[in-house]
């Protein structure tokens, strides 16, 4: 069995040490895990922080993958927030600046709303939320392929 979603404490959302999540999937009996903490460049709520520090990140990663390399493999990733204009540079920049093992590209935000709680969905019906969330998706992709696998690519209201 294998966890390629995983957030440490490098996350807003998440809360465990890497270290610790790491080890806690060798006792479940995991192969693999990959540790992909979200990368959000340009979130638009500013109580969720998301920007990573992207130094302690890699050597805690690259740290932990040689304390239990003899246990499980571990995958070295960051899951990317995809959103349009100069946000998708920064993504970028990220995503080529270490040699990660597997780039989760998700769909946090669309057209400069927070998804989960940003307004996104006011004024518009299921139908054109979804259309609307859809081209969204379709015109980033079309200028954007740094990632190994697509996330959060649903609209819920």
């Amino acid at each position: 069995m294998y966890d390629y979603h995983t957030h440490t404490n490098f996350s807003e959302d998440g809360h465990a040490p890497m270290a610790e999540m790491v080890y806690a999937a060798i006792k479940i009996g995991l192969k693999e895990i990959a540790i992909t903490d979200h990368y959000d460049p340009d979130y638009p709520d500013p109580n969720w922080p998301s920007d990573l520090d992207l130094i302690s990140y890699h050597k805690e990663m690259e740290e932990t993958s040689f304390r239990y390399k003899e246990k499980i493999k571990l995958i070295k990733g960051i899951e990317i927030g995809i959103q349009h204009g100069k946000t998708l540079d920064k993504c970028r920049k990220v995503v080529t600046s270490y040699d990660y093992d597997f780039v989760l590209g998700s769909f946090h935000c669309a057209q400069g709303f927070d998804l989960a709680f940003g307004g996104f969905f006011d004024h518009r019906s299921v139908e054109e939320a979804t259309v609307a969330f859809y081209q969204y998706n379709y015109d980033c992709l079309s200028v954007y392929d740094d990632y190994d696998v697509l996330g959060h690519i649903n609209v819920v209201d």
